[in-house]
């Protein structure tokens, strides 16, 4: 049975989550995230780009539609660049500091014939909007928030303080140790399979080394998890560490987390992952001369500069 702790803290009959996905709601719509709900997962709204009155509305939506436990996905950026208000205002500026990039989009536009568009919504993801955005969802007091992107723990305390559950979106160890730390009540391990939103780490190798960095907060995994057979292998990545070969079929171990390695295409044409060097620099492509014998001239050759210590 997938029926797990989690399910008895957060109301839920399966630990089954749907992805509040999608810019604008389009691919998280209320009826199925009602429809999740009801069938003993958690709905979760996408609702980034979403004007706060659409915002509202969908969430009234989702509860005209079922009684059970659903969330909104929201993004959160760490940083946003200062903006216009709307959108419309927006192409102003890119026109007034940015002519040229204007002009040479203008006219590709009339070299094949596309319609000029206009927004058709002048939201505009910055500080104002996402605030305006929070507060709804806090009024409606809805109880569970997922942060898409950036840190909820801001809303840690108004969250407490009304019931609501927090949960952190990660794609790396070390995202997901400061969500832990943030005081955040479940994690969502993300691998790149997953749209490739949040790395290039891939759901296999993250899921069980996030639940051990964060362990005994609760671990979700995402990311190319699209039916049965995966939600079983999703479920035993998460309840067990990070296994490993007999020490016969292992004679050499070296223990490294996943940032401690690099792509290259050193040793052969073909890329390869292995340890960084501690002494280790920047890549730089190699010259013609530098080619060792018998590369391809088509080959890309790159190399590393270590120090002469």
């Amino acid at each position: 049975m997938l029926h797990n702790s989690l399910c008895d803290a957060w109301g839920i009959e399966v630990p089954i989550f749907l992805a509040g996905m999608g810019v604008g709601g389009r691919a998280t719509p209320p009826a199925l995230v009602a429809a999740v709900s009801q069938a003993g997962g958690l709905g979760v709204l996408g609702c980034s780009g979403l004007s706060p009155e659409k915002t509202r509305r969908r969430i009234r939506a989702v509860r005209t539609l079922t009684d059970k436990p659903f969330g909104v996905d929201l993004l959160l950026p760490a940083r946003i660049a200062d903006a216009p208000p709307t959108r419309t205002a927006v192409r102003d500026e890119i026109r007034a500091r940015f002519p040229k990039h204007a002009d040479f989009v203008q006219e590709l536009i009339r070299r094949h014939g596309l319609p000029d568009m206009k927004p058709a919504d002048e939201t505009v993801v910055n500080i104002d909007y996402a605030k305006a955005v929070l507060e709804v969802i806090l009024d409606e007091r809805v109880p569970i928030f997922a942060a898409g992107l950036g840190d909820p723990d801001f809303l840690l305390e108004r969250a407490r303080a009304q019931g609501m559950k927090l949960i952190g979106l990660s794609g790396s160890v070390r995202n997901a140790v400061r969500q832990r730390t943030s005081g955040v009540d479940a994690i969502v391990a993300q691998g790149t399979e997953a749209g490739g939103h949040t790395g290039t780490v891939a759901s296999l190798p993250l899921i069980p080394q996030v639940v051990d960095a964060v362990s005994p907060t609760p671990v979700l995994g995402a990311g190319g998890i699209a039916d049965g057979r995966r939600i079983v292998a999703a479920s035993r990545w998460a309840r067990r560490r990070c296994g490993s070969g007999p020490p016969s079929s292992l004679p050499t171990r070296v223990s490294c987390s996943m940032r401690a390695t690099t792509r290259s295409s050193r040793r052969t044409p073909k890329p390869s992952a292995s340890a960084r060097s501690a002494r280790e620099r920047p890549c730089v492509p190699t010259t013609a001369r530098s080619r060792r014998p018998g590369r391809s001239r088509d080959c890309r050759h790159w190399r590393r500069r270590t120090s002469a210590s």
